[in-house]
């Protein structure tokens, strides 16, 4: 139990830190943090893919679809979970298998460009079980050749929800 609640506050706080690839030069992506939250907001191609990656990542949680993780976390992958313990990639994948099932909801997505290789993707997330049940999730995630890969994941509990349990 314990280690699949690592898993859950470790996705919950996946992304923030990113490995940014860019030079002092390199102008960003002209794109703004766009919120995804039912106004059918419009995204830049990259803004698009960086999300479309965060939603696979969220339905493979739900799965427990641990090869998925394998695949998509870089090698030196770092959560920090809402009690401020971090976490690696060996043990984010080793608690995946046990949160399928779960009532996982997650919702009010916006994706932050940072350059054309990076870009970080904020959301709320409701999780069942110990541990905070209303969380702030930061997810930040590099592209590594034509490839999205998630590189760190920072969960916040979300204080003025935690009474409500």
């Amino acid at each position: 139990m314990k280690s699949h609640c690592l898993v859950l506050l470790m996705f919950c706080s996946m992304v923030a830190m990113p490995c940014l690839a860019g030079s002092a030069g390199e102008k960003p992506p002209e794109l703004a943090a766009a919120s995804l939250q039912g106004e059918g907001k419009i995204l830049s191609p990259e803004a698009q893919a960086v999300l479309d990656a965060q939603k696979a990542a969220i339905e493979a949680l739900k799965k427990g679809d641990a090869e998925f993780f394998r695949r998509t976390l870089t090698d030196d992958f770092t959560a920090i979970v809402t009690t401020g313990d971090m976490a690696g990639k060996d043990d984010f994948v080793e608690g995946v298998a046990g949160l399928h099932g779960k009532d996982l909801r997650f919702y009010d997505f916006k994706v932050l460009p940072l350059n054309e290789n990076a870009a970080v993707v904020t959301y709320n997330a409701v999780l069942p079980g110990e541990g905070a049940r209303y969380q702030h999730l930061s997810n930040v995630w590099v592209k590594q050749g034509d490839q999205w890969k998630l590189k760190f994941q920072q969960s916040t509990p979300n204080l003025w929800s935690l009474g409500d349990i």
